[in-house]
């Protein structure tokens, strides 16, 4: 099992097609950044355990399940997450709350299903559907 960090193993960000895309070289780079993020984000969660719900995609699974065109997950730099007994809406304004601490670019809240956190490159990207009541001052 190729490990991208204490609590991360490459195959759990593995393709919801079961494709290996994920193990394409640049993939595993950006992979292991973003496994670097979740590392922080699970600390500052009381060290409880990080599902992924979905990493990495490839194309064909990405239209599929109806991501954006230039979604980060197709390059390895997004991961749709849930903490083992965190609030989805708490982890999230965790997150938003010092974004740069976390290394986290963009955050997403989708309603109490999951939390979006990517590593992309450039400008930095919050936004909420169901938005928390105490994220609308955000």
């Amino acid at each position: 099992m190729t490990r991208l960090s204490p609590h991360f193993a490459l195959d759990e960000f593995r393709c919801g097609c079961g494709c290996d895309g994920h193990r394409d070289p640049q993939v595993v780079e950006h992979l292991t950044e973003l496994a670097q993020v979740l590392e922080r984000v699970r600390t500052a969660c009381g060290d409880q355990p990080v599902a992924i719900h979905s990493g990495f995609r490839c194309h064909d699974w990405n239209r599929a399940c109806g991501g954006a065109k230039r979604s980060q997950h197709l390059s390895g730099r997004a991961a749709d997450i849930r903490v083992k007994d965190v609030d989805p809406a708490d982890v999230w304004l965790t997150i938003i709350a010092e974004p740069d601490r976390y290394g986290v670019r963009g955050a997403g809240f989708y309603a109490d299903r999951f939390v979006h956190l990517d590593v992309r490159p450039g400008h930095r990207a919050v936004w909420g559907k169901n938005r928390p009541k105490s994220a609308e001052s955000q």
